[in-house]
């Protein structure tokens, strides 16, 4: 009797443990993939960052690549070599001809339709017309390598100033409740085992 008894206690530790374990690495995985997407982000706007990290993220903003690419999406780039390009790329340029509501080049994604003497013909998927851009290498950003459903409305929040606190305060209150919980959990385990050693000892 006693030794099933302490068997379901091993048993018990043992699941305890391995969801404790299992729950610290998604987590983790969790944080990770925040901290590279927030830099991805950030070096969206930001040469020298992204000369450091060699990706680059974007939330789109207009449905001109439905339905490949929609509104509130979040994409990654990363700059490959401007040659390799190839008619079905879907690429990120800074327009000579288009201008976004701070008056900076706009930074657009769209597709290759076809290449010619080192300039890139484009057109949004949702588009009729091909673009009047025609981008050369010093205009090219990226190459379109992931492409994560309504996310940009997350990057978009996380962002700005609130929303990093509250990123910043989820994590440190998840961490202390993953603390108090380890240590109930110990007191529990403690309790158990000095039971048991009396009922043995009786």
């Amino acid at each position: 009797m006693e030794e099933i008894k302490e068997n379901n206690s091993k048993k018990k530790f043992f699941k305890s443990k391995t969801m404790k374990i299992c729950g610290r690495i998604i987590f983790g995985v969790l944080v990770v993939c925040f901290v590279f997407l927030l830099i991805g982000n950030f070096a969206g706007g930001n040469d020298v960052v992204f000369d450091v990290v060699h990706y680059r993220g974007y939330v789109v903003l207009t449905g001109s690549m439905v339905p490949d690419i929609y509104p509130g999406d979040y994409i990654v780039d990363i700059k490959t070599d401007f040659n390799k390009l190839k008619v079905g790329d879907f690429v990120t340029y800074r327009s000579e001809k288009h201008n976004d509501a701070n008056g900076q080049p706009m930074i657009i994604t769209h597709r290759i339709e076809s290449i010619k003497n080192g300039q890139l013909t484009t057109k949004g998927m949702a588009n009729y017309l091909e673009d009047t851009d025609h981008p050369t290498q010093k205009d090219y950003l990226g190459h379109c390598v992931m492409i994560i459903p309504k996310f940009g409305f997350v990057m978009n929040f996380l962002s700005k100033p609130a929303g990093m606190i509250i990123l910043i305060a989820l994590i440190i209150i998840i961490t202390i409740l993953d603390l108090l919980y380890s240590e109930l959990k110990n007191d529990k385990l403690a309790d158990e085992d000095e039971n048991e050693s009396d009922i043995k000892n009786q």
